[in-house]
């Protein structure tokens, strides 16, 4: 859905830079409409917004107002950021699509902004000039905002997808090992101290793919989570990652059950859009499945309260071939 949302926003910031004033209004109400129909999307971008409500307060609605502003606002170095740009369309969209404006207050708050962003160097400009440079400067990031989020979702769940795959055809029997070990000590505290191992194997994949990015392990009581940073990604380049064993016995269901609302916690926590679960199946000839999801070719996604959890299993200890299949014992995972 997102992708979609992307091609139609997009193509609407396109034909702003030449729509009509009768037009304009429409063309701004379409575009809201178009993100709040997709909940990925309009939870980012709230997200962002009350991210960065404190550096731009009701500026942006000043702005395009035609309010007189102080010069250091006038500049606009409160949206010095792409991310920042994007939450000041995000608030004008908004406020230029609320029900008490008319098509031509809307084509005015376009020049009125276009003149005054930044430092007034707009005033020689044209009125289809001004209302160009206003999209180009902060509905152009909105979209390139919305964008970058969903390529980075995409890319996390790939990677994660060559994760799996790698782990079940060539570290099957490392992996399984270590899920198995049994060091001393006993409940959480030994689950804990593989499932740290566990996810630094991940951490050690990720260090090695042809990607930027900056990993963060935990201490203490997240042993078994993992940051992952995505540098110049701003608030969606945030990804925290949580592992589980399952065995079948002392880390079963309920074991995994815990990791799905331990995840949603620690995207609350750390302020990601997400969080992503690493299910280490080494149950033999088990299929884990989680009630409630939707089922992705190579994951499923669970929506835990305001969060999503995408929960990827690696299967090490199935020994039936893909033909044999309807031969393993199903597992569901219940919803929180």
């Amino acid at each position: 859905m997102s992708t979609t949302t992307v091609r139609l926003a997009r193509e609407i910031v396109g034909r702003l830079k030449r729509s009509p004033t009768q037009m304009l209004m429409t063309d701004v109400r379409t575009l809201l409409s178009v993100i709040h129909t997709d909940v990925f999307v309009r939870t980012l971008l709230d997200d962002l917004l009350s991210e960065e409500l404190d550096n731009i307060g009701d500026r942006a609605i000043q702005l395009f107002e035609g309010i007189d502003l102080t010069p250091d606002i006038v500049g606009l170095e409160f949206a010095a950021t792409p991310e920042r740009r994007a939450a000041v369309g995000y608030q004008a969209l908004g406020w230029l699509a609320s029900s008490n404006q008319t098509p031509e207050k809307v084509k005015q708050a376009f020049v009125y902004a276009g003149r005054r962003y930044p430092r007034g160097g707009g005033t020689d400009l044209s009125v289809d000039e001004r209302i160009d440079r206003v999209t180009g400067l902060f509905l152009d990031p909105l979209v390139n905002f919305i964008e970058q989020s969903t390529n980075m979702l995409g890319m996390t769940r790939s990677t994660m997808a060559r994760f799996k795959q790698r782990s079940e055809w060539f570290d099957r029997a490392h992996l399984l090992g270590v899920a198995q070990d049994q060091p001393r000590g006993s409940g959480t505290s030994q689950s804990h101290s593989v499932e740290r191992r566990l996810v630094l194997e991940f951490a050690r994949y990720l260090f090695d793919v042809p990607l930027e990015l900056v990993l963060e392990t935990q201490t203490a009581r997240d042993q078994s989570r993992l940051d992952v940073y995505v540098p110049g990604a701003g608030p969606a380049g945030k990804m925290v990652i949580e592992a589980k064993v399952y065995d079948g016995n002392s880390r079963g269901i309920a074991h995994v059950k815990t990791g799905v609302a331990q995840a949603a916690e620690y995207a609350e926590r750390f302020g990601a859009r997400r969080a992503f679960l690493l299910v280490f199946n080494s149950a033999e000839n088990r299929r884990i499945t989680f009630s409630g999801a939707t089922n992705g070719d190579r994951d499923f996604e669970l929506q835990v309260g305001n969060y999503e959890v995408i929960a990827s299993v690696i299967n090490l200890a199935n020994t039936l071939p893909p033909s044999r299949a309807g031969e393993l014992t199903d597992v569901i995972i219940p919803s929180l």
